[in-house]
């Protein structure tokens, strides 16, 4: 799994949360921030694509890794301790179990073939909107916000959480894909 994280200011989320009277100017601002981070996004993952990721870049990024894990500061055991049972799920060898989340590993490169960038360019041209997920998630204040026109919220059985569902329209998938 690939994810991105993306935090809205309270500026940035009260744009997309623009609260008028007219629908079309609510359905049309909602549709312009979302739609422009998740084009940014992509964006980015394009400009990963067309770039060179340079071997040393990623023996740099091993060595910076490795140091900050050997002069990692101690933990509350109890913190610790929940931080490697959710861990544990992860599929990793259990020799790496209290390294491999926090190390990043150089390419393998002996055999001349390129397999870590090879493999890094395989993931990076599986990353495509159609395959991909976006969710907004807010307080129950502004769930309130957008509720006011018709939007109607399903409601998670176990915890109560809000959601909706909704799919990206045609165009907006076209014009994401022509960046890739």
């Amino acid at each position: 799994m690939f994810k991105v994280t993306i935090h809205l200011t309270q500026e940035g989320f009260s744009k997309y949360f623009f609260l008028t009277n007219t629908r079309l100017i609510l359905t049309l601002s909602r549709l312009e921030n979302y739609r422009s981070i998740i084009l940014a996004v992509f964006k980015f993952i394009s400009l990963l694509r067309s770039s060179e990721l340079p071997p040393w870049y990623q023996r740099e990024l091993a060595l910076i890794s490795q140091t900050r894990f050997r002069f990692k500061e101690k933990n509350k055991p109890e913190t610790y301790a929940v931080w490697i049972s959710s861990h544990m799920e992860w599929p990793v060898p259990p020799q790496l179990l209290f390294s491999g989340p926090q190390l990043v590993w150089e390419w393998d490169e002996r055999d001349g073939s390129g397999g870590g960038l090879r493999q890094v360019r395989r993931i990076l041209d599986t990353l495509t909107i159609d395959k991909g997920r976006a969710v907004l998630m807010a307080s129950a204040d502004e769930h309130k916000k957008i509720s006011a026109g018709d939007t109607v919220w399903q409601k998670e059985p176990i915890y109560g959480t809000q959601y909706k569902v909704e799919k990206l329209d045609e165009e907006f998938i076209k014009r994401v894909n022509c960046l890739l």
